[in-house]
């Protein structure tokens, strides 16, 4: 609850922030996942996406904020979720596959291997690799004690 409050609490401040950089709109949806908020921005009329994403560096600065996607006359916003909700797996029960873990929005996320029987793990240094086939092992061995953070 104390996180649902806290996003309505940003939500308003990047509300504030961008009336005062000369952008009108409102806030219309917030998504709270286990690490990422995500807000949905709806433009004012008249109001151009393209001067709204080309704020994202002052966005970033103040409040971590990645303008990930234009949408519908606005634009999905995302900042990380301080601190990360640690979710253990053996709580969720999936319906099919391998848990793998959960999605942005907190969703389960499964990989079902009667369709994807070759898989390819590629990231970054750091992306979490190593993580993710630790949590297959554990899927495949029917343990489901993994922890995904």
């Amino acid at each position: 609850m104390q996180s649902v409050e806290r996003a309505k609490k940003m939500a308003r401040a990047i509300e504030k922030k961008l009336a005062e950089l000369g952008v009108s709109g409102h806030i219309s949806d917030i998504s709270i996942g286990p690490y990422i908020i995500t807000f949905y921005y709806k433009a004012g009329k008249g109001q151009r996406i393209r001067q709204i994403a080309s704020l994202e560096d002052d966005l970033s600065a103040l409040f971590s904020i990645d303008v990930r996607a234009v949408i519908e006359r606005g634009l999905r916003l995302e900042v990380p979720r301080v601190p990360p909700l640690d979710i253990p797996l053996k709580d969720i029960n999936p319906t099919s596959g391998i848990l793998i873990g959960l999605d942005r929005e907190g969703l389960p996320y499964t990989l079902d291997l009667d369709k994807v029987p070759h898989l390819l793990i590629g990231g970054t240094t750091g992306s979490g690799k190593s993580n993710l086939i630790h949590v297959l092992i554990r899927g495949l061995k029917g343990k489901g004690k993994a922890l995904w953070h």
